[in-house]
């Protein structure tokens, strides 16, 4: 495959443009064809084993969504109610927020707070058993607030095509969405919301912004992560010469044995760690400076066999307290912390957090776009507030029978949409 001929494509694949400085509030939109400025890259200060995730106030488009998730007065908003998988869901977090991104595009759309009932959610390692275990909460309205509705103010949402969408009764107060999926919605109106003022952004403008609010994370999970990360960055590390690379294997292998987990997504012979080296290469070909490789993986032997495959003048750099659970799936973490082998639940979830920490300070980042935790990753690595370098681009890796095999994207704005 070759940088230079192979077709730009789409999916949560775009550039890394700044969410929204305090100067783009006038109506004038930014000009995103220029480079990003620099947030820290090479013989910068910045602390490597720090997390940088802005206050939600401190960012004007992060600033909205909140303004539209704390109305005055809870008992008189109306909501969209979206359920979170339950104990017996296999899914993590990832898998998880890509659908809260779309009731969120939902719930800001028309004027209604999200809530978010996980009141039951597996991973939910404290005594609230939520995802403000880990995560800020993402309103100060409550469960209780929407059950002081009557049942003929409730509408359950059972229509999840963009038809069903335009026809959701606006009079009812509260809207109950169905658990675990999300509803299809005009990409035109995703665009255009968060800057009602200004021409419509890209679209992963939004999706950025709305996952740095919702992701925003709890100060103990903070500090976890960043002892974590303590030590792990060589003093000479240069963030602009770096290319991350998170591999999914293990339960997200076609034909695995894993229990207590869902059947696999691809084919890692496809997708695996050996076509990804393929493409770092290729990478340190378009751009001899990169000497680095963040490699984070939840299967130790993928690691093993990345410190195998990595060329010569290469760097690997891994989480060294990554807990590699061996799996990815929430029944998987919950039997595992059971199992009484000294690692929690709250631990494994932490240690996946900082790995998808430990990605922001690359340059060029190579998820694989079938994996809904990378797509949380990638579209984090967009953000000016939260990442280490400028001109960021990303490459994600996908099945070769798909054509979305390598796409990218600059600071320029986002990948065209092709054809």
């Amino acid at each position: 495959m070759s940088l230079q001929s192979t077709q730009f494509y789409r999916r949560l694949s775009c550039g890394a443009p700044s969410i929204e400085s305090q100067a783009q509030l006038s109506p004038s939109v930014p000009d995103i064809t220029k480079p990003s400025t620099p947030v820290g890259g090479r013989n910068s200060p910045a602390k490597f084993d720090r997390i940088k995730w802005p206050a939600r106030m401190e960012v004007p488009v992060t600033r909205r969504i909140w303004q539209n998730q704390h109305p005055a007065d809870c008992r008189a908003a109306k909501f969209v109610v979206w359920p979170f998988p339950g104990a017996a869901s296999t899914r993590n977090f990832g898998s998880i927020y890509i659908d809260v991104l779309q009731w969120m595009f939902i719930a800001v759309d028309k004027g209604r707070v999200l809530i978010l009932d996980d009141r039951n959610w597996s991973l939910g390692d404290c005594p609230l058993k939520s995802s403000e275990c880990y995560f800020e909460p993402i309103t100060h309205c409550k469960v209780a607030d929407v059950m002081a509705s009557q049942p003929q103010d409730q509408f359950r949402i059972t229509d999840l095509s963009i038809k069903g969408y335009s026809a959701l009764p606006d009079d009812k107060r509260v809207w109950i969405a169905p658990e675990a999926w999300s509803i299809a919605m005009d990409e035109t109106r995703k665009r255009a919301m968060l800057w009602p003022s200004v021409t419509p952004r890209p679209l992963c403008h939004s999706q950025t912004a709305i996952l740095q609010y919702l992701l925003a994370p709890q100060r103990w999970v903070r500090e976890s992560v960043q002892a974590k990360l303590q030590g792990v960055f060589p003093e000479d590390f240069d963030a602009a010469r770096t290319i991350g690379l998170p591999i999914r294997a293990s339960d997200k292998c076609k034909g695995h044995s894993i229990i207590d987990s869902a059947g696999g997504e691809h084919d890692c012979s496809e997708v695996g760690i050996e076509e990804a080296f393929k493409l770092v290469d290729e990478i340190r070909a378009f751009d001899p400076m990169v000497d680095t490789l963040l490699l984070t993986s939840e299967d130790p032997a993928t690691i093993a066999r990345g410190r195998q495959l990595a060329t010569e003048g290469l760097r690997v750099i891994t989480n060294t307290r990554d807990a590699m659970q061996g799996s990815g799936s929430a029944t998987y973490l919950v039997a595992r912390a059971k199992a009484g082998n000294g690692t929690s639940v709250s631990d494994q979830v932490v240690s996946a957090l900082s790995s998808l920490h430990m990605q922001l300070r690359s340059r060029y980042l190579i998820p694989t776009y079938t994996t809904s935790f990378h797509l949380t990753m990638q579209a984090l690595h967009r953000s000016d507030h939260l990442t280490f370098t400028s001109d960021r681009m990303a490459f994600p890796l996908g099945p070769k029978d798909a054509q979305y095999t390598v796409a990218a994207a600059s600071s320029s704005g986002c990948a065209a949409e092709v054809a």
